[in-house]
């Protein structure tokens, strides 16, 4: 979708969306909202040295009939330089800034190659300059247009020494980037020094011939938010406000989004500046092709089947599943005789392999599989368990691809993928620092380095930690008072009206109010790494081509930008250290083989270390020689810190003795699903009794003590209630979950209609409907808990049996 620029007097083409990491406070969905609201028909976003906005950007603005224009912030320096080595350098000789827009597709590509040559840097809480030599402009500069910079363009900077010296920065980047490709950025903010810059580069313009363009320094939407931009930006410099030398963007609250006609009245005495802005935007005309635009857009490898297989893919994939079979089940499909269970599971196999086939999903799964699996040695290549949906699959479980067996947990293939909505599977690995360079360095010797990159998961920051950031802005140590509420809710406004003890705070105490106030305004817009996610980008093609990726690291800036593009991405959920400690010393002692022949289950010694009060089995990593309140603050540290840790003081309180008392725990040990855990307890000691609300139930709830705790059950109940299928089921528990109440009210006629169908009465099917409707909310994938407890499992179980596996103490 493309809307030209036809109408608007004024196009933003200086924008710092919030992927110019704690420095700007643009939200893209909100951007495009105001934008509309002002008329705007265009809109650039240049944030500093990263393309990682691109797409949201994209979707954002397209659906509100808004053209995009890319673009990029960058700091033109002689080579790549960091703070550390330029902390003492004069500010002038650091880098200059330098706005490039993507005019074609040509352009946006060189645009990603220039933005992959910059370091990034720490995505949490840093701010890095990136630094970009004139030598890579001239190399990538084909479909770029290019704005001098503002106030701290290397232009402006020149104006100190003459105009001689303007003129020849001026002609050096007409050279780099061509006649008509270059303008020079006029801003106002308010400062008298831009008066005079300003007609500086009019005087210049009118010499060189080189047109002059208006801008806004834009990096906020509303005058409203500038004071907690600067909060934002003292808590990027890991400063406080108090200190009078905090940074704050100079001029005061003007570096908002304009409406046309502020901009308009700003220039009045220089009204080509504001006109060239359109006459830029009617040139920018990308079109990002993504999946949603071009169906046959794929840059996924191909596997590459063996010179004495004469079949197809989806042939390959069935022999696999075969020789799976028989290393799993110790079953011959092609046996003229099974028994009923065979039978079972053998036409289970083959529905699976029927929706993968129809989906052209087959070359993805041998992709993974060959990157997990020697076929040469028939071993795992490296520990991985699984992770996500993908652990519902038989399929997966045959091949291998997880080493969870669906058949046994009851999971469901139709969590994972089904015909009710668009075919689509997410690879799941259990991700260790060994693990991930095996798996990485295995696909980069497979399909080359440049196509192969590390993605990650961005989001935005939590009620709880944002917070705690505020309130070492403004240096407040009494923030737990408030953070308290945020348990059960991500927003700070919903934590807010839950509680009048923590309404009553805000009204009575000025620093309560303040932080509240503050982190209502930065909510949804501050990003950071995701701790638990991440994934790895396969291409059939030079992945700097297609998107901007940081060369130091191999990295992506962003996950959707991997789904979008037709990349293959598997997904990664980090491996606790100790975990990956275990099973390292494992492997160490008996041979990775040994990892390939499954461990005894419900091992009691295995379940006793687990559930220590002692935190003896979290605990090895601690240095020897802390003192005891040390000990205590560096466990609480890890508890927050990873999930394992948190699990372990879950565990010693509950004391789970089988696997499906440790998996419950997992789907439990969380701030939504936890209110449900008295109740499991009492029902599980006799003390409550376990009630279902049909007969139907009772086979699907019993391991639960009649609790809906999993996704799978939710689906479960609504299939054997309604009759509805699975893949409907999961289609209404999305919609519940999400709280999507259109397409939950639709789906609430056709459950109703179906289920009285099959006998139930209205009251019967109310209390089911409202009892789902609660607990899509909080209920937890179940295939994911199973993943995880197992791998928990078996590092007790390591542990348990074999001391000498101990894991190194931390020096």
């Amino acid at each position: 979708m493309r809307t030209e620029n036809t109408t608007s007097s004024f196009v933003h083409l200086h924008l710092n969306t919030n992927y110019s990491f704690n420095h700007g406070l643009v939200e893209s969905n909100a951007a495009a909202s105001l934008c509309k609201e002002q008329g705007m028909t265009a809109c650039a976003s240049t944030d500093h040295g990263n393309l990682g906005v691109a797409m949201r950007f994209k979707f954002a603005m397209e659906s509100q009939g808004i053209k995009p224009i890319y673009g990029c912030e960058f700091q033109v320096g002689k080579a790549k330089e960091s703070l550390e080595h330029t902390a003492n350098v004069p500010n002038q000789h650091r880098g200059m800034t330098l706005v490039c827009l993507a005019e074609t597709l040509e352009g946006y590509r060189n645009l990603c190659r220039l933005a992959s040559e910059i370091s990034l840097g720490d995505l949490r809480f840093e701010m890095q300059e990136q630094y970009i030599s004139k030598e890579l402009l001239r190399k990538y500069h084909t479909g770029l247009i290019a704005l001098s910079g503002g106030p701290t363009g290397e232009v402006v900077r020149k104006c100190r020494d003459g105009e001689q010296a303007v003129d020849e920065a001026i002609a050096e980047y007409l050279d780099i980037f061509g006649e008509g490709n270059f303008f020079l950025e006029m801003q106002d903010h308010g400062l008298p020094e831009e008066q005079a810059i300003n007609q500086a580069l009019l005087s210049a313009s009118k010499r060189t011939g080189v047109p002059v363009v208006a801008t806004n320094d834009v990096h906020y939407l509303t005058k409203k938010q500038a004071h907690a931009h600067e909060v934002l930006l003292c808590i990027g410099r890991h400063t406080e406000m108090s200190n009078s030398r905090h940074p704050v963007l100079p001029g005061g609250a003007e570096y908002y989004l304009k409406t046309p006609e502020e901009m308009t009245q700003l220039f009045h005495w220089c009204p080509e500046a504001v006109q060239n802005t359109v006459a830029i935007a009617e040139r920018c005309n990308v079109v990002i092709p993504t999946m949603e635009t071009d169906s046959s857009l794929n840059y996924k490898p191909l596997f590459q089947l063996p010179s004495d297989f004469t079949g197809t893919r989806d042939d390959y994939l069935r022999k696999v599943c075969k020789e799976g079979l028989k290393r799993r089940y110790s079953i011959d499909a092609d046996a003229t005789v099974h028994t009923k269970e065979e039978q079972r599971i053998l036409d289970c196999l083959e529905r699976e392999l029927k929706v993968i086939i129809s989906a052209s999903l087959s070359n993805e799964l041998l992709v993974v599989w060959d990157l997990l699996w020697d076929s040469a040695k028939d071993v795992w290549r490296w520990y991985n368990v699984g992770c996500g949906t993908l652990c519902g699959s038989l399929l997966a479980y045959l091949m291998p691809i997880t080493d969870v067996d669906p058949l046994k947990y009851n999971l469901l293939f139709e969590r994972c993928i089904n015909e009710e909505r668009t075919p689509n599977l997410f690879f799941g690995i259990a991700e260790a620092s060994c693990g991930d360079d095996v798996f990485r360095l295995a696909a980069q010797e497979r399909y080359g380095k440049n196509n192969v990159a590390r993605l990650i998961k961005v989001e935005t920051l939590e009620a709880r930690s944002l917070i705690a950031l505020v309130a070492s802005a403004f240096g407040i140590k009494r923030h737990t008072q408030i953070s308290d509420i945020t348990d059960k809710f991500w927003k700070m406004k919903d934590a807010l009206l839950s509680s009048r003890k923590h309404q009553r705070l805000v009204q009575q105490k000025e620093w309560a109010r303040e932080i509240v106030e503050t982190v209502i305004a930065l909510e949804d817009t501050v990003l950071c790494e995701s701790s638990t996610q991440s994934a790895l980008a396969i291409s059939d093609t030079n992945i700097f081509d297609v998107c901007p990726v940081d060369a130091s690291n191999d990295c992506l800036l962003d996950w959707v930008t991997g789904d979008d593009l037709g990349l293959m991405t598997i997904g990664r959920h980090r491996m606790d250290r100790f975990v990956e400690g275990a099973l390292g010393a494992f492997v160490e002692n008996k041979g990775a083989e040994a990892l390939n022949h499954p461990l005894p289950e419900n091992d009691s010694r295995a379940f006793e270390l687990l559930c220590m009060d002692d935190d003896r089995f979290y605990n090895d990593l601690l240095p020897e020689d802390i003192s005891e309140a040390e000990k205590v603050a560096a466990i609480m540290r890890k508890h927050c810190a990873n999930e394992y840790g948190e699990l372990g003081y879950f565990l010693a309180k509950v004391k789970p003795c089988n696997m499906e008392e440790l998996i419950a725990c997992y789907a439990m040990c969380r701030p939504g699903p936890l209110e449900f855990l008295p109740e499991y307890l009492r029902r599980r000691s006799g003390e409550s009794p376990v009630v279902y609300e049909t007969p139907e139930q009772e086979p699907i709830l019993k391991e639960t003590y009649g609790l809906i705790l999993y996704q799978e059950q939710l689906m479960q109940i609504i299939n054997v209630i309604s009759g509805l299928s699975l893949g409907k089921a999961d289609r209404i528990r999305r919609s519940m979950g999400r709280r999507k109440v259109q397409q939950t009210e639709m789906w609430h006629d056709i459950f109703f209609e179906e289920s009285r169908k099959r006998g139930f009465s209205d009251d019967c099917i109310t209390r089911i409907w409202n009892q789902l409707q609660y607990h899509s909310m909080y209920c937890f994938l179940k295939a994911h808990a199973v993943a995880r407890a197992l791998l928990l499992y078996r590092v007790a179980y390591i542990k348990a049996m074999l001391p000498c596996c101990d894991i190194p103490k931390q020096k």
